[in-house]
């Protein structure tokens, strides 16, 4: 059910399940009081502010803090597991609030008529990043140009240098 922006059917379900939660545990609350025997009427209206309790967490608080989480739980899971030295790289990657989704770096090398030691070379990036955080933010690209010199042929090349 998911057309331009609606809800989905597990989060209908959710949600209702969420409603019926807060419902029942207010039910309860009142049911409670029309109870005769004390040791039932504070179970029962105890159970019902644990429904209550539950219904406002299960519909207001979890799914916004869901997808930070799963992002602990993963986190957790994984320092037991990775070896020291990719422990702090891999959280500090998956807290990286942008990701290149494609990268093309297209150079181009072309011959200048009339001179064999000279070359044009022209290089283009082409980039696409996906903020994954809930919050519209904006990503520059930067590019260094490095400046490329002329290399005489008539002096030999010495170890290390361009």
């Amino acid at each position: 059910m998911k057309e331009g922006g609606g809800l989905t059917w597990p989060q209908i379900r959710y949600r209702t399940l969420a409603g019926l939660l807060g419902f029942g545990g207010v039910a309860a609350l009142i049911g409670a009081l029309f109870i005769p025997w004390e040791g039932l009427r504070f179970v029962v209206a105890e159970a019902g502010v644990a429904a209550l309790i539950a219904g406002i967490l299960a519909g207001l608080v979890e799914p916004h803090f869901r997808q930070e989480f799963a992002r602990d739980a993963f986190l957790a899971a994984f320092r037991y597991v990775l070896p020291n030295e990719f422990k702090e790289e891999v959280e500090k990657i998956i807290r990286f609030e942008f990701i290149a989704e494609r990268q093309v770096w297209t150079v181009r090398v072309d011959r200048i008529e009339g001179d064999d030691e000279v070359v044009l070379v022209t290089s283009s990036f082409d980039k696409v990043i996906k903020n994954r955080t809930k919050a519209p933010h904006k990503k520059g690209g930067y590019y260094t140009q490095h400046r490329l010199a002329r290399r005489s042929t008539t002096q030999p090349m010495r170890s290390g240098t361009p």
